[in-house]
């Protein structure tokens, strides 16, 4: 029965999709709309008190940090059938600060995907000091009645790319020092081309 209502859905998606490619470059075409990219700078970041370095040394604190520049396609960002629906990807710029780890290292690739309702996905990779690469996987959860803490909070983790080995727990929070003195400099980076 749920193979039904996922297939459903699927086509769903697919027609909506369709019928929205045409909409937008009908209006693209009549000059009502020029749509290019959107992109943002966002900075997650924690102390020692809400991450555990799980590595092999055995448990301790750590404090974990990322800054990413995103962009997203906004004619794929708006098309339900696109790979970039709804998603921005990372741009160069971003980078991870992660002790004995990563300090200020690049992230190789990444992306945010907003899940409709329920959460907004971090995913990105990159290559530590120890010549390893790791894997941050995370998740904002959107269904909570605290839509400030929904929007702010970000559980996650690091593996290792090649053993899969969970290295690092870790809590980040968009504006924890000072929301305000976050949210300006985040409201001012967003840009529409």
């Amino acid at each position: 029965m749920s193979t039904l209502f996922e297939g459903a859905g699927f086509l769903f998606g697919t027609i909506v999709g369709f019928y929205n490619r045409q909409i937008i470059q009908l209006l693209k075409r009549l000059g009502v709309i020029k749509l290019g990219t959107h992109g943002f700078c966002e900075n997650m970041e924690s102390t020692e008190e809400y991450n555990i370095w799980l590595g092999g040394d055995g448990q301790k604190k750590v404090s974990f940090r990322f800054h990413i520049e995103a962009q997203a396609d906004l004619t794929k960002f708006l098309d339900p059938s696109s790979d970039g629906f709804l998603r921005w990807d990372f741009m160069d710029g971003s980078y991870v600060d992660l002790p004995k780890v990563a300090d200020n290292l690049k992230i190789e690739r990444g992306y945010i995907k907003l899940v409709l309702y329920r959460a907004l996905i971090y995913e990105f990779y990159f290559a530590g000091k120890d010549r390893k690469r790791y894997r941050y996987y995370g998740a904002k959860n959107l269904w909570q009645l605290n839509q400030l803490k929904a929007w702010t909070e970000l559980k996650g983790e690091v593996k290792e790319v090649e053993s899969g080995k969970k290295v690092l727990d870790s809590m980040t929070f968009f504006g924890k020092v000072s929301f305000i003195q976050t949210l300006i400099p985040f409201l001012l980076s967003m840009r529409i081309r």
